[in-house]
């Protein structure tokens, strides 16, 4: 891993970011570096409305190489972040940048998948030239399966499988005694609609003060319960929090046209 590593320095909202990555992810981490940039979780707001008198906690459901979850760290002097992370290569590469950063006291980091029920194995997919579009397959497992543990398809042309375990975000919240979240980062690729299918996010939404999510229409599942679209889409009008940011992906903004 190490000779196909690049470390890289970027400034985000004022503070300086340091980052191992693999060479080949650089266009797609940019991007997403992009979007911290512009602000599109809102967290200039957020830090705005954080109680003075606590510590932030913060849960970063899809953690990728660590990018959100440091810089969290930075901007909130004390905050205890919790980072989720399914794909075993990315989930080194967030371990390696919480000690570039200084961040290892901060940072909880947890390798599994989240979903809505707990689950043995859940098989994920990961291509290093696309490591924030790791998911879980969505075809049979037999379809994301081959000799050599390796599985090359889809439009990112991933090439590494493997099985991890799955938990629920009130699993998350119980393990690491969570009352209360401040900022709940979910970008999984989607594993939102299982997080915030409403039979699901009602036993969690009262402890949650603000939520950041993007929505991937292509990972809704094909048995999906009916009108769960409609039901997610509307959460952002029901929300018991301060505030809520919803990004939606539809396949012609990756490039695609169906």
């Amino acid at each position: 891993m190490v000779n196909s590593t690049q470390l890289i320095t970027e400034e985000v909202l004022g503070h300086p970011l340091r980052l191992a990555l693999f060479k080949r992810s650089g266009p797609a981490l940019g991007r997403a570096i992009d979007e911290l940039r512009e602000d599109l979780y809102n967290l200039g707001s957020v830090t705005q409305m954080l109680q003075a008198d606590r510590a932030a906690v913060a849960v970063d459901i899809g953690a990728s190489v660590g990018v959100v979850s440091v810089l969290l760290c930075k901007l909130w002097e004390g905050a205890r972040v919790v980072a989720v992370e399914p794909a075993p290569p990315n989930f080194r590469y967030l371990l390696w940048n919480l000690k570039l950063n200084g961040v290892t006291d901060c940072v909880w980091p947890l390798n599994v998948a989240v979903g809505g029920q707990p689950l043995a194995t859940t098989t994920i997919l990961y291509s290093p030239t696309y490591p924030t579009w790791a998911q879980r397959c969505q075809e049979e497992a037999s379809e994301c399966a081959s000799s050599d543990g390796s599985w090359r398809g889809g439009f990112a042309d991933f090439q590494l499988r493997s099985d991890v375990e799955t938990v629920t975000l009130a699993e998350v919240m119980a393990l690491f005694g969570l009352t209360t979240i401040d900022f709940l980062k979910v970008d999984c690729e989607g594993c939102e609609w299982d997080v915030f299918a409403p039979r699901i996010w009602e036993r969690v939404r009262r402890r949650i003060r603000h939520v950041a999510t993007e929505l991937h229409l292509w990972a809704l599942p094909d048995k999906a319960a009916e009108g769960l679209e409609s039901d997610v889409r509307a959460l952002g009008a029901r929300f018991q929090c301060v505030s809520f940011s919803c990004r939606v992906l539809f396949p012609e903004d990756l490039g695609f046209r169906g």
